[in-house]
């Protein structure tokens, strides 16, 4: 019987494995290096080089950023949906209270000329009872078309900003970033807490989270950070930014070993690289 040759062939147009709660980590695009395919593979497939270097994208190309610089952007507006005044402010100092300390303050790279703070602390002491937050701050209109390079977006989005944060009491509470591409009509919410446990505290952190179940191929986005039902501690914010992930966005977990009757290594890919292929069988 004839032997069959299969070629499985691959085009990721934007394919994005999100993990947890759209927490995703640095990736490069790796171009195929045109030496290593032979003039015959060229020849069958012409056009290969040329699409890969056309569809590579320079990942991490900032598409919006505020630093918080003296106060509260033009555009940005807070709410607070209880009745008392404990919400989100913007200041140069953290307002400790009596479960924090004054060095808890936020040690981001323009942490000196402002950040957002939520001192939810400080509005709570003293008391033996905590009274709940319920309180966001909404950006402005961020517009994702890249000075209108990419008219209808980009395929991948990301945020990332520095964050100190400690949120009391229950695993119950929302610290969470919201993505609206219609004014909040409809919303995707993401786990701002980057899995900190309840109570826990670990310093000034970047915070990097991946948004393309919102934003893909979308013009303009609004995001919202909410904090719903926690009491004391504080979370602070700043240097935030929206910034192009790559086209391509995939993580392996879990690596496979197959082997043959002979004992021979043999590894086993869920996606063959082009250039692996044996181009007698290929050619067969």
């Amino acid at each position: 019987m004839k032997k069959k040759h299969f070629i499985l062939s691959s085009l990721l147009l934007c394919s994005v494995i999100v993990f947890g709660q759209g927490k995703s980590k640095q990736h490069i695009n790796i171009l195929p290096d045109e030496a290593a395919l032979s003039n015959r593979v060229k020849k069958i497939d012409p056009d290969f080089l040329k699409a890969s270097r056309l569809n590579a994208k320079a990942v991490g190309d900032t598409l919006y950023y505020r630093y918080f610089q003296d106060s509260i952007p033009t555009g940005w507006s807070i709410v607070n949906n209880n009745p008392n005044n404990f919400q989100w402010t913007w200041d140069t100092i953290y307002k400790n209270g009596q479960y924090s300390s004054p060095t808890d303050i936020i040690t981001s790279t323009s942490a000196s000329n402002g950040f957002l703070l939520l001192p939810g602390d400080f509005y709570n002491t003293p008391m033996s009872m905590g009274v709940a937050m319920n309180t966001y701050i909404e950006s402005d209109s961020i517009n994702l078309t890249n000075n209108g390079v990419q008219p209808n977006g980009f395929c991948n989005i990301w945020v990332r900003y520095q964050q100190a944060l400690r949120h009391c009491c229950s695993g119950a509470t929302r610290i969470v970033l919201q993505v609206s591409s219609d004014n909040f009509i409809t919303f995707q919410e993401y786990d701002a807490t980057n899995a900190l446990p309840v109570n826990a505290t670990n310093g000034t952190i970047t915070n990097t989270i991946n948004i393309s179940i919102a934003a893909a191929f979308t013009p303009n986005i609004k995001i919202r950070f909410l904090s719903e039902g926690n009491t004391h501690y504080y979370w602070m914010i700043d240097d935030f930014t929206v910034i192009e992930g790559p086209e391509n966005d995939l993580e392996l977990r879990e690596p496979r070993v197959e082997f043959n009757t002979t004992y021979t290594y043999n590894p086993f890919y869920t996606q063959i690289p082009y250039d692996l292929f044996t181009l007698s069988e290929y050619l067969a």
